[in-house]
């Protein structure tokens, strides 16, 4: 009976510390940052912009008008950084208050892309053969 009173409070002491744990993710103080993403020269939106938190899995794209939206961010430090295709990354230290909303405008520098260099072939001697034999005979409806 002794062990059996001794189970029945181990059980109620890990249920107790599940409801307890439960209670303070769900009640944790998140805010929300908000912000837009444009050229630094031109002032230009840039729609589509990536825009993540450092070291989680929240992040979003910027909207048609470079602007973004980040609900339910946990309050405290984080570091924003925000990609584009051509733009230099940017990684921005931000501060969300326990409730309320942080926002903040970001500019990025144009990089422009490189690439190794393409090379273009045409074949144009054989096609042109092809459509001649093609145009002048009976037979041949496609040559390819």
């Amino acid at each position: 009976m002794a062990n059996n009173i001794r189970s029945r409070e181990a059980l109620l002491s890990i249920v107790l510390a599940v409801v307890c744990s439960s209670a303070t993710v769900l009640g944790a103080a998140n805010g929300r940052i908000t912000g837009k993403v444009t050229d630094s020269s031109t002032g230009e939106e840039l729609p589509g912009a990536h825009v993540l938190i450092v070291g989680t899995s929240m992040g979003t794209a910027t909207s048609l008008d470079g602007t973004f939206t980040m609900p339910a961010v946990p309050s405290g430090s984080h570091t924003l950084r925000v990609t584009y295709i051509g733009y230099l990354t940017r990684q921005i230290p931000i501060e969300v208050p326990t409730t309320g909303t942080v926002h903040v405008d970001i500019e990025l520098d144009w990089e422009g892309m490189t690439g190794d260099e393409v090379v273009i072939t045409a074949q144009a001697q054989g096609q042109i053969g092809a459509i001649n034999r093609q145009l002048n005979s009976i037979t041949i409806t496609n040559m390819v």
